[in-house]
């Protein structure tokens, strides 16, 4: 887990420097059956606002539906503008990963980023995820 991240660090790190784009960071949380996930994101920010990335969200409570009492998920991210104005971007989200380290999740899903100013983005987010409706939330920064 800390190799992946270390090299997906290294991968938005490099590519930042290279095509002078932005790196954005940032807490996340989703509200899904299996429970509150909290966790974080590092993505890279295209000027079109494509983005690319990986993200890690962990149980912060139990639901009564699920029967896991932590649930892990880790991967990658994936974001492609569909409408854009000056100041809110929507996306179409993929996310794919491990659950637990035992089970590949795909996780399609649309996303809304509010642009509060040069450097903070507000995103709020609504997935498919375990069969069920899932909602999400970011406050992003750009690096």
């Amino acid at each position: 887990m800390k190799t992946l991240l270390l090299m997906a660090g290294c991968v938005v790190g490099i590519t930042h420097m290279a095509f002078s784009q932005h790196v954005v960071a940032g807490p996340v949380g989703e509200s899904t059956i299996a429970g509150v996930q909290v966790g974080a994101s590092v993505s890279y920010l295209s000027k079109r606002e494509f983005s690319l990335g990986v993200f890690f969200v962990k149980s912060a409570s139990r639901s009564d539906a699920w029967s896991t009492p932590h649930v892990v998920f880790y991967g990658v991210h994936t974001a492609v503008p569909l409408m854009r104005t000056s100041k809110i971007v929507f996306s179409g989200t993929f996310r794919a990963g491990l659950s637990n380290q035992q089970f590949v999740v795909v996780v399609p899903g649309a996303e809304t980023r509010l642009m509060t100013n040069r450097r903070v983005q507000l995103v709020s987010s609504v997935a498919w995820r375990y069969g069920h409706a899932a909602l999400g939330a970011a406050l992003l920064l750009k690096l």
